[in-house]
């Protein structure tokens, strides 16, 4: 009864969309960044990229941007950084003190694109405490457009969440009680810890590996077990990890994403032990959940 009800809720988000249909969602894989561009950038590694995502996400909030603004950003900037693969362009070797320049400038990018009112460059250069001028991020902005051919149009995990939330949100998917409002709040959960761990994923490097959907899909499948943990329900439950409606509209089975699901939890594991905090902090308030502070599994269950 509730996989068809999800059925309807999907068909009635794609009716007149037809760039949403599993065909035309097929083709949307390209233009990604190198796993291995960091061994091309020879004054970068990969905790100076964390620190850069990191403090992009405290900006993004701060800015008050769209979750998309920030997915876009961070793909912007891997295949920036990416371009230096092509030994004869080496206007994309980056020095470790303009990685920041690269962070902010796609930021601002990201938001022109993404956003109605999109931050001010003067902002910008505030945010980053005047390291940069304007004249030197409008350069960037530009160096990166070029770089990039002006193809600004790319998949991000964000969509491909979008579209299991949409599944998700079609009926009491969890199969635990009818009460609307228990409904709406269990899918909130899963929807800000779906978030909670692809903006974890945009922080890992080793992420890189894996398409925009696995880390989308692996995110909502991390999210369902935070919250059958919290239900308090048992691993022999019939609680859905990912159910038949997610399975029919995705196009994804478990075993497709379930590697990248655990770099994702490893990943979001070891944060703890670092300094960079910026998506626990975020997630840690009511606004969303306080989701960081909910019981994180250990490991996958068997499947």
């Amino acid at each position: 009864m509730f996989v068809e009800r999800e059925r309807q809720a999907v068909a009635r988000f794609n009716e007149g969309n037809t760039s949403s249909g599993p065909t035309n969602t097929s083709t949307l894989y390209a233009y990604y960044a190198s796993p291995e561009y960091l061994q091309y950038q020879p004054e970068i590694n990969e905790k100076m990229r964390m620190i850069l995502v990191d403090w992009l996400i405290d900006v993004h909030l701060k800015f008050k941007l769209h979750a998309e603004t920030m997915y876009l950003a961070v793909n912007l900037i891997d295949r920036y950084l990416s371009c230096a693969n092509n030994k004869a362009d080496r206007t994309t070797f980056v020095p470790r003190a303009q990685l920041q320049l690269v962070g902010v400038s796609a930021m601002l990018l990201a938001s022109k694109y993404e956003e109605i009112w999109p931050p001010e460059v003067k902002e910008c250069v505030h945010i980053s405490a005047n390291t940069y001028t304007r004249e030197e991020i409008i350069q960037m902005e530009r160096s990166m457009c070029t770089a990039l051919s002006f193809r600004l149009t790319v998949p991000t995990p964000y969509p491909f969440a979008s579209r299991a939330w949409t599944v998700l949100e079609g009926d009491d998917f969890l199969g635990v009680g009818t009460d609307e409002e228990q409904r709406r709040q269990h899918f909130a959960i899963v929807r800000h810890a779906t978030s909670f761990f692809m903006e974890h994923a945009l922080l890992d490097y080793k992420c890189l590996q894996f398409t925009p959907s696995q880390i989308a899909h692996a995110s909502v499948f991390l999210a369902l077990l935070v919250l059958r943990t919290k239900l308090e329900l048992p691993k022999a439950s019939n609680f859905p990890v990912w159910t038949d409606a997610l399975r029919h509209y995705t196009k994804a089975e478990v075993h497709e994403f379930r590697g990248c699901a655990e770099v994702i939890l490893e990943y979001v594991n070891y944060v703890p032990t670092t300094k960079y905090q910026a998506v626990r902090r975020k997630y840690n308030s009511g606004r969303y959940m306080e989701i960081s502070k909910m019981l994180l599994p250990n490991e996958l269950p068997t499947m």
